[in-house]
């Protein structure tokens, strides 16, 4: 296969992953504000809640200034706390089978959606910022020097030591190259002795056929 067939399958690829992540972009730009409305009327819906337990009434007012209030800390907080679903650890260890372990469980699990609504415009900003720069940097990446790397794994039948490729391309900067490529699926790095790169066969297959592994 010819360095030039690789080149326009990378070309090719980095444009559909591009236009990918930048719909992604636009569909949380669109679901953001009702993201934050959403954190917006949990907030005040708990505050509310607090009010009434701890002093039978509760204003309006007060409220909506309150959760107004909070729409900051929504932000500060998500960058500063990492909320973890209990769902998987659960499915490994399960629950307790003492009354107050499946009491914890049940608190942890309201604490968990209750962060998921408050967090919910904040991450979608974030995923939605992530995506755009996603998209700029696929297009942004130097795909001749990736595409080299590619043509010289495709042009062997198995794993390439990576001293080899100073003397196959003189002119390529792997060391500069290497991270573009690792996040390609299917290229592999082996550990030694010696270090080599390798593609697996999907992604063999995916180049050959011109279509996108992703």
């Amino acid at each position: 296969m010819d360095f030039e067939a690789v080149k326009a399958w990378l070309e090719m690829r980095n444009q559909q992953l591009a236009r990918r992540y930048r719909n992604y972009g636009i569909v949380g730009m669109v679901l953001f504000p009702i993201g934050l409305l959403a954190g917006f009327v949990g907030v005040f819906l708990l505050v509310m809640l607090i009010g009434f337990r701890t002093t039978r009434s509760a204003h309006i007012g007060t409220c909506i200034w309150i959760a107004l209030g909070c729409l900051p800390l929504m932000f500060l907080f998500n960058r500063l706390l990492t909320v973890k679903d209990p769902m998987e650890r659960y499915m490994e260890e399960g629950v307790g089978h003492s009354y107050m372990e499946r009491k914890a469980a049940g608190y942890e699990m309201m604490g968990v959606i209750i962060c998921w609504i408050a967090f919910a415009g904040p991450r979608l900003l974030d995923w939605s910022l992530t995506s755009y720069r996603d998209s700029k940097h696929l297009l942004q990446q130097d795909t001749h020097s990736c595409a080299a790397v590619l043509w010289v794994l495709m042009s062997r039948l198995k794993k390439v030591p990576i001293a080899e490729f100073a003397t196959v391309v003189d002119w390529l900067d792997l060391d500069a190259a290497l991270p573009e490529v690792r996040k390609i699926p299917g290229f592999l790095v082996l550990k030694g002795p010696p270090e080599a790169l390798a593609l697996s066969d999907d992604l063999r297959t995916a180049i050959r056929s011109g279509k996108s592994p992703d």
